[in-house]
């Protein structure tokens, strides 16, 4: 625990702010890290941090290459590459409203009272057009409101952001987030349980085969490691299909827009929901552990730093920031993942809850406008909370001894 006593504080730094939140004050003692509560004379004063991930990526429908699946399957892949663009039906799914019933749930489970629906600040990381504009429409819902807008830039990307027109750049603040990790931390994809992978992609292609009117899928799929590296038909082909099928779910039925024709494709809704649970156990899990926690310590540092108040934050972010910070708490989503999904956080005294929403499914696979699930993750005590927090102490003490040393960092009294 030396290390953790010696170097914790100087090591982490402000970044795009990924959620859990602690209540109090940091101190270092003989037995490690933790967080010591500050009692507070007014019951209602919180902490409240939505992690929100952008909305709907656009599908540009130009003429690209197929995907090549078992069985003979193509789907015809509309992508150039990877787009970052906000799709103008992923601008219409964008609901300030539903974060704001989220976090009045959590209340009701911390028994909270009522949510004031206040806000002061926005992160969004500024090198995609899709974080920006997601967070800038959220801002814009957020009306009579002193909405902070905070743009989070890669130090080694800053000479790469966005020129957004209409946009006052004097009116945004900046925080550099860390630019190079370590080459001591493996990035390899060791927390894949090959099995799991196998499963998840099977019940997909099943879902796909059944939605053209094929026979379910029963064939043999190919090995998830070649070689100890991760086989490409699971990081290409598997994962450019089921974000096909994800991003492509608004306003008409995914294989319908597609293939561009009014065809009925039956179970579409299950292959949406298929192709959102592979993706909510690939995502976190394609970075080794000390990948995953290496970015998680400073949204634990972030949250630390919050001032307890009536008002919340919010980071527009991506899914990976979402569920590896889960997966570094040792906390299950539960979830599908889907795109402007929210993991809320809610601090008050010595209780702590996280909060799920997203737009709901509907029976022909598109995404409802108006209608989120909104679901508890996790519940706990302060205690509870800080058991996961040494734990991830520990592991870094153990397995990132070079945990680089950035700034020294002086925690609020």
């Amino acid at each position: 625990m030396n290390f953790i006593r010696t170097h914790f504080f100087s090591l982490v730094f402000i970044v795009l702010g990924y959620p859990c939140c602690t209540y109090g004050v940091v101190l270092s003692s003989e037995r490690g890290v933790y967080f010591h509560p500050r009692s507070h004379p007014n019951q209602e004063d919180y902490k409240v941090l939505s992690l929100t991930r952008h909305s709907f990526k656009g599908v540009p429908f130009v003429n690209g290459q197929e995907i090549s699946l078992p069985h003979d399957i193509s789907l015809p892949n509309p992508f150039i590459s990877w787009d970052d663009q906000l799709s103008e039906a992923g601008a219409h799914l964008i609901q300030i409203s539903a974060i704001n019933r989220c976090v009045q749930a959590g209340f009701n489970e911390l028994k909270l009272g009522k949510w004031s629906k206040k806000w002061d600040e926005i992160r969004c990381d500024f090198l995609y057009q899709r974080t920006f504009l997601t967070g800038k429409i959220i801002k814009q819902q957020m009306k009579n409101q002193d909405v902070k807008l905070t743009a989070v830039i890669d130090k080694e990307e800053a000479n790469s952001l966005y020129t957004y027109d209409g946009h006052n750049y004097d009116s945004v603040s900046y925080a550099m987030v860390p630019g190079t990790f370590p080459t001591v931390v493996p990035a390899t994809p060791t927390n894949i349980n090959p099995n799991i992978l196998q499963e998840k992609t099977r019940i997909f292609l099943n879902w796909l085969n059944l939605a053209i009117n094929k026979p379910p899928f029963n064939g043999e799929l190919p090995p998830v490691f070649v070689n100890a590296e991760f086989n490409s038909f699971y990081t290409t082909n598997i994962t450019i299909a089921t974000d096909l099928a994800i991003m492509s779910a608004f306003p008409i039925p995914p294989l319908n827009k597609l293939f561009k024709n009014n065809t009925h494709y039956p179970f579409q809704s299950e292959l949406v929901k298929s192709a959102c649970n592979l993706l909510d156990y690939t995502v976190p899990n394609l970075y080794s552990t000390q990948y995953i926690v290496y970015n998680s310590i400073p949204i634990i540092q972030y949250l630390n730093e919050m001032d307890h108040s009536k008002k919340g934050k919010m980071i527009v972010t991506h899914d990976i920031r979402q569920l590896q910070l889960l997966k570094a708490l040792d906390i299950e989503s539960n979830s599908e993942n889907i795109p402007f999904q929210s993991y809320v956080i809610i601090q008050a005294r010595n209780q702590i809850c996280i909060m799920y929403t997203a737009p709901k499914i509907g029976k022909n696979g598109t995404f409802h406008k108006s209608a989120f699930t909104t679901k508890l993750i996790w519940k706990g005590t302060l205690v509870e909370w800080n058991e996961k927090i040494l734990n991830m102490m520990q592991y870094v003490d153990a397995h990132i001894p070079l945990y680089p040393v950035k700034q020294a960092w002086k925690l609020k009294p």
